[in-house]
């Protein structure tokens, strides 16, 4: 397929993609919250729609709090009133989203035929596809990043007043999401907005000094977003509370985290990538940054910043899961997607049909490692069960010590848990990564294990 304008082929594919991965997320939709932040979260959303109070569930997340409420509005419209259920969907929803939004992102950038690889591999990639059937912010931020970089592309190449002020407005809006995401992207973002699309574009390339007062307005307007919707918790009475969520947020996410920029951790999330895409898919994706640095330089960079200040943050945590490593896994997909596409369109019948074998070994691999894990969360609950056990076997005021467990139990058992007191690891003790002291309740953060943690 050559590249062709943005038509009704284009748009069915989109569509269909979109819909199908939709479906798909929803067929395996977890029974259950799948930790205490998804515990959380929908407890949150459904205090917002009852009380019309907006409350404080970690930093920066007031928009996904908004967006609970309205999936679980809707979800009691169908006699569904389990606001788990409510913010499961909404992940579905958005992490089909995201692959729609991946497709226009690499229409706009590459072309059809890596716009549909792209899309396809997005959406059964194991990260993606499990984060997107649980109720966390991982895909809302996901969606609103590719939908603003997508609205960003159509600009340079179209100078529609409507796509900048999209952009913008997205971009804000993933802040407003995941507020901890949004920095490690903006470099990317700034390439992409600073290096012109030169002949391929619509619009004549503006002075750079123009670029520059737009490259601040854009800013502005994506400031202006996330400073509106954090004004209910900025204003309220909380406000010290919300603001000591940053504070500490800082202290637990960087200073104490933070492992450096070359750590065991990075090595760790290295392997979980490399899961993530099967050896043969992260090869594909290395050869296909090597022919972007040499046929379109402006993706290579815009891609390479992407992976090294998202990876080289995320992936040095030292308590860094495979959903952190979402966002950094996506420029190794784009890479992927433009090789399998070049070698798509190939004269040679012989290559074409041995890439797209490739591509669907790899799909069907990365599908059965999943579907396992994904069926397990579909058919049970664990800790919710446990929790109702907990409530049948115990009086109302037993006394029950609990970490984590105690959110669920609390809420499905109607008890209230004391807090089992926590135990850092000794300073220097061999074989842990540097962690945090305080709240770990004296767990290791499992970075010996990144297969297990892939599907996470």
């Amino acid at each position: 397929m050559k590249r062709l304008p943005f038509k009704n082929d284009s748009v069915f594919l989109l569509v269909a993609l979109t819909v199908i991965s939709l479906f798909l997320r929803l067929a395996f939709l977890s029974k259950g919250p799948y930790n205490v932040d998804c515990l959380d979260f929908a407890i949150k959303s459904e205090e917002l729609l009852t009380t019309g109070r907006l409350q404080t569930s970690g930093p920066g997340y007031p928009l996904f709090i908004l967006l609970g409420a309205v999936f679980i509005g809707a979800a009691r419209m169908f006699s569904i009133h389990d606001p788990v259920i409510g913010v499961n969907v909404m992940s579905a929803f958005f992490g089909a989203m995201s692959v729609g939004a991946l497709f226009v992102l690499l229409q706009n950038l590459l072309n059809r035929t890596a716009a549909f690889f792209g899309a396809v591999m997005l959406s059964v990639f194991p990260i993606c596809l499990a984060e997107s059937t649980y109720g966390k912010n991982h895909t809302a931020s996901l969606f609103f990043l590719l939908a603003g970089l997508a609205a960003l592309a159509s600009f340079q190449t179209t100078g529609r007043k409507r796509a900048f002020i999209s952009a913008a407005t997205l971009l804000g809006a993933m802040g407003a999401t995941r507020i901890q995401d949004l920095p490690w992207i903006m470099p990317a973002v700034t390439v992409l907005f600073f290096w012109p699309p030169g002949e391929t574009g619509r619009v004549p390339a503006t002075p750079f000094l123009n670029r520059l007062k737009l490259f601040t307005l854009m800013i502005t307007i994506a400031a202006s977003v996330m400073a509106v919707l954090h004004l209910p918790f900025i204003l309220g009475t909380g406000r010290g509370n919300y603001l000591g969520y940053f504070a500490k947020s800082w202290d637990i996410g960087v200073t104490a985290n933070f492992r450096g920029l070359i750590s065991p951790s990075l090595l760790s999330s290295l392997v979980i990538l490399v899961c993530g895409l099967t050896p043969v898919g992260f090869l594909l994706s290395i050869l296909g940054t090597g022919k972007l640095a040499v046929k379109n330089r402006r993706v290579f960079y815009f891609l390479l910043t992407w992976l090294v200040f998202t990876l080289g943050f995320f992936g040095n945590l030292a308590g860094t899961t495979s959903r952190y490593l979402l966002i950094p896994a996506v420029p190794l997909i784009i890479a992927q997607s433009y090789l399998m596409g070049t070698l798509w369109q190939s004269r040679s019948r012989l290559i074409r049909y041995g890439a797209g074998l490739t591509f669907v070994f790899i799909i069907l691999l990365l599908f059965s490692q999943t579907y396992p894990i994904l069926q397990f969360r579909h058919r049970f609950a664990p800790m919710v069960d446990f929790s109702y056990f907990v409530r049948d076997n115990t009086a109302p005021n037993a006394v029950i010590i609990a970490s984590d467990e105690g959110w669920f139990i609390r809420y499905y058992a109607e008890r209230e848990p004391l807090k089992r007191p926590d135990y850092p690891a000794p300073p220097g003790y061999p074989g842990l990564p540097r962690r945090i002291g305080q709240g770990s309740g004296g767990r290791t953060s499992g970075l010996h294990d990144p297969f297990r943690n892939l599907q996470l």
